[in-house]
């Protein structure tokens, strides 16, 4: 996804994040990946 942008998107529960590399993502729809990004190097997050 080099050079693609996301903005304005509902990023929540999306797969495959490692693709994502490249990619610029809104600091607002940041959020949506954390737990996806998180799960990718094997880091849990508690609530």
């Amino acid at each position: 996804m080099e050079g693609a942008r996301f903005t304005d998107c509902v990023l929540l529960g999306i797969g495959g994040v490692t693709a994502f590399a490249g990619a610029t993502v809104s600091d607002r729809d940041a959020q949506g990946l954390v737990r996806a990004l998180a799960g990718a190097m094997g880091v849990t997050i508690e609530d």
